[in-house]
């Protein structure tokens, strides 16, 4: 059976400042040249400086997608997701590489693209789906289907350019949906959508792949990705560093790459105390469990994390702590603390001379946090009970959390586990 989707060899080039190659920006460009903006007209700049800002946002990157299979593409921002679906769906043209897409395409990629902003909702329903390829019959017979998945009933006869991100979202993807596309392209659009809608375009979706639509999804939301991607696709820099299965190639991104190891930066941004302190903070280390430094970490994994200190005066009983953040949650106190400990409540008791430097360390066992950023702050303070703070860092480390949705929702992983028994009566 053919591939629904060959991606072979692709290439893109993009010049900063200068034109690109859709009909908007080359209509644009004539009046950039006749009023100088970015520099372009009466300076002399000829081909050498546009080849200076010329920049590839892929370089011969290649996948294929078979008919119902689901390719999630990602990385970082900037390595050439969204311009891998633009070009699928012949939004841009490849400067290099060939492209093969089998079927009627359904695309999702930018929140407002298809829509006219002063037409109204049923107006633009009309519109954006004959861009799709649906003709007007087919649409006027979908279209109370595609208002109800939309769930904008009230606001079909509203100006879209009164409607919120979340409701262009909606309407957007209903229409996509109900096109009977053969080829879905999603991108990140759906992060705007509440978390219901977004369950509800999900499970639309898996029925898609069930019934042998093929969909190239991109996102950074690894619950979404890892419930409907088979396959996955990293991509950096414009090139594919990683293709397999999705849970392998997650994994590979989240866990990180070499050029993302964990490096320490300057403390003192981050000190709120004074200069003038008995004891100070000179070096904080966050750790694997084999002594690797990384800021990158599974739900199961456990994590050491290292305080370095040297003490200006004779320090008695100096208590260190360290606190766990969830920018995520919060409280009327600001980020939710998830994790406080200190050397006190374990009984870890010292005495510091002038002069003396060492390193206090900590090892959580297993980390037991969900998909996710955190943030970690640590401090000396003379006792547990105390207010006076001999050094504070805020944010200390910057901790990132990879989890599996098997695991489940939330911040915290609770071991748990369910049964059923058959026949029981209340």
């Amino acid at each position: 059976m053919q591939p629904t989707i060959i991606f072979d060899k692709v290439s893109k080039k993009f010049n900063r400042g200068y034109a690109s190659d859709s009909l908007r920006d080359a209509i644009a460009e004539p009046f950039r040249r006749l009023f100088g903006k970015n520099g372009t007209a009466g300076q002399g700049q000829g081909g050498s400086k546009r080849q200076e800002n010329e920049f590839w946002a892929l370089k011969d990157v290649s996948f294929e997608v078979k008919s119902g299979e689901a390719l999630g593409i990602i990385g970082p921002n900037g390595s050439g997701k969204s311009t891998t679906l633009k070009l699928l769906s012949k939004i841009l043209r490849p400067d290099g590489g060939k492209i093969v897409v089998r079927g009627r395409v359904g695309a999702l990629i930018e929140l407002a693209a298809g829509f006219h902003p002063d037409l109204t909702g049923r107006e633009n329903v009309f519109l954006n789906a004959s861009i799709l390829g649906m003709s007007k019959e087919e649409i006027a017979k979908r279209y109370d289907e595609i208002v109800d998945f939309a769930e904008l009933h009230d606001f079909m006869d509203t100006p879209v350019k009164w409607y919120s991100s979340g409701m262009y979202a909606r309407l957007g993807f209903s229409v996509a949906s109900h096109i009977n596309p053969e080829v879905l392209l999603i991108d990140e659009v759906l992060s705007v959508g509440d978390f219901m809608f977004r369950d509800k375009c999900i499970n639309k979706m898996k029925e898609f792949t069930e019934s042998g639509v093929t969909m190239v999804v991109v996102s950074h939301d690894r619950h979404m990705i890892e419930k409907l991607c088979h396959k996955g696709v990293l991509l950096k820099n414009g090139q594919v560093v990683e293709k397999g299965e999705i849970t392998y190639v997650l994994d590979r991104y989240y866990s990180g790459l070499s050029e993302n190891k964990y490096k320490n930066t300057d403390l003192l941004l981050r000190r709120t105390t004074k200069d003038n302190t008995s004891i100070e903070i000179t070096k904080v280390r966050m750790l694997d469990m084999e002594g690797n430094e990384k800021n990158i970490f599974l739900t199961s994994d456990g994590m050491k994390i290292q305080i370095y200190y040297r003490a200006k005066d004779t320090v008695i009983a100096p208590c260190f702590y360290s606190r766990i953040y969830s920018p995520r949650l919060y409280s009327d106190k600001g980020d939710a603390l998830l994790n406080g400990t200190n050397t006190e409540r374990s009984n870890l008791t010292f005495k510091c001379e002038h002069g003396d430097e060492g390193m206090v360390e900590l090892t959580y066992k297993q980390l037991n946090l969900l998909n996710g950023k955190y943030y970690i702050n640590v401090g000396i303070t003379p006792n547990f009970f105390s207010s006076n703070v001999y050094d504070h860092i805020d944010k200390a480390a910057t901790l990132t959390i990879s989890s599996n949705i098997e695991k489940g929702a939330g911040v915290v992983f609770i071991d748990h586990n369910w049964k059923v028994e058959i026949g029981q009566k209340s």
